[in-house]
């Protein structure tokens, strides 16, 4: 529901990841199949937190490669997240990632169209099923993050390996989320706010205007360059559109 209406929670760390909308399922599932506590729940959070943004930072280049982070990394972290909650060890943990990172998936493409949620769902039930694999026996590779043909090697031309275990346990990844203000691409709120502030600054009516310029981040262009949205969930990619309903309303 959270991605269905673009207003789900959005970490600001430099991997823009909706942690918690690809997790919160797979736990709440676990977590009342296990009559697990609220502390529990909330510290398999915080591990997938630390799972899915980490491997982020060691594949820079994975959003430019296309790849909808939600349906990606969101599954990592819903793997991560689901096998702290079940209490696998070391090894099945391990185990459970490669399991989770062979199922991992979204294409940027399917923005403005029910995949892209769809990608969110996945993430959660793909978590649930590796971490209950895991647990009962099932095996992966043990390098599927970091090995030559491994997530982050495959999904991004750039790697950053040791981004994965930089300063863990010493800072949590979780404190870096935020929350959207509005219900769209998190890289049209700058565009949102400043629109909202020059028509009220301006007290002109939108029928009296021919256009407007405005200069953003090339981000902005790349994630939400829809020029002309043909429904509601497309519009929430368009800062085309996101511009006008600012200043208009």
């Amino acid at each position: 529901m959270g991605h269905v209406l673009d207003f789900d929670d959005t970490h600001l760390g430099g991997v823009i990841l909706h942690t918690s909308t690809a997790t919160l399922p797979a736990l709440f599932a676990l977590g009342e199949r296990r009559k697990s506590s609220g502390r529990d729940l909330i510290v398999a959070l915080a591990a997938a937190f630390e799972a899915g943004i980490r491997v982020g930072q060691a594949a820079p280049r994975h959003h430019y490669g296309g790849w909808h982070l939600t349906g990606t990394l969101g599954t990592i972290a819903a793997t991560a997240g689901s096998a702290r909650l079940i209490g696998l060890d070391d090894k099945q943990t391990t185990y459970a990632l490669g399991i989770g990172c062979t199922q991992a998936a979204g294409m940027q493409q399917n923005r403005g169209s029910d995949c892209k949620s769809l990608h969110a769902g996945n993430s959660a039930y793909h978590g649930v099923l590796a971490a209950m694999l895991a647990s009962n026996g099932f095996n992966s590779s043990p390098e599927i993050l970091e090995g030559s043909l491994g997530f982050v090697k495959i999904f991004s031309s750039t790697q950053q390996i040791d981004a994965i275990t930089a300063g863990l346990g010493q800072s949590w990844m979780i404190t870096g989320n935020g929350y959207k203000p509005y219900a769209c691409g998190v890289v049209l709120h700058p565009l949102i706010d400043a629109m909202i502030e020059v028509s009220r600054k301006a007290s002109r009516p939108a029928a009296s205007l021919d256009h407007v310029e405005v200069l953003v981040h090339p981000d902005v262009i790349r994630i939400t360059g829809v020029d002309a949205p043909g429904s509601g969930l497309m519009s929430k990619f368009s800062s085309n559109h996101a511009a006008a309903v600012a200043y208009i309303d």
